[in-house]
């Protein structure tokens, strides 16, 4: 028996299948981990262009009194945000997207804007390009929620439900 106890040739084996799981969910953590974060960063990229398709709109689009916004505009940005291009045929830019995606578009329109230069705040109504709309700048805000998909789901892992959540902002131009 004490031969046996001295004997090293499977230590290795032991060290390694203890070691193995630890090793491999670190491994997989870490690849996880940095698909959801450039899932994320996708989905910001496609609302920050679905902002700036927005943006680029005719002000006559956007009822500053109702907070509403032409709904051919939304259901373009909204194409636009989920395939990167205005061809419904195209592939998503994320896995999931088409059915559970849910957006939120809302316009609010200031009219003048506070700038701050250290204890002086100079207060200016909007003018120029926005006469037309009683001096109203329209300010476009669009949210997007999306249940991230797991890399790994098939493997038999619980299923956890996180989501991707972007938000953006833009000032309507009508360039």
């Amino acid at each position: 028996m004490s031969r046996l106890a001295r004997d090293a040739r499977g230590s290795a084996a032991v060290e390694m299948a203890l070691a193995l799981p630890i090793l491999m969910a670190l491994f997989f953590g870490s690849v996880e981990l940095g698909n959801y974060f450039q899932s994320q960063h996708v989905l910001v990229k496609g609302l920050r262009d679905g902002a700036v398709f927005v943006a680029r709109q005719d002000i006559s689009k956007f009822n500053c009194t109702t907070g509403a916004i032409d709904s051919g505009v939304v259901a373009e940005a909204k194409k636009l945000i989920q395939k990167s291009i205005l061809d419904n045929a195209a592939d998503d830019r994320l896995p999931l997207w088409a059915n559970t995606t849910t957006y939120s578009f809302g316009v609010a329109c200031p009219t003048s804007v506070s700038i701050t230069s250290g204890s002086t705040t100079t207060t200016t109504g909007m003018g120029g390009i926005y006469v037309a709309n009683s001096n109203r700048a329209p300010v476009v805000t669009i949210n997007v929620s999306m249940p991230y998909r797991l890399l790994m789901s098939g493997w038999g892992l619980t299923p956890i439900s996180l989501k991707l959540n972007a938000t953006q902002q833009a000032v309507v131009m009508g360039i």
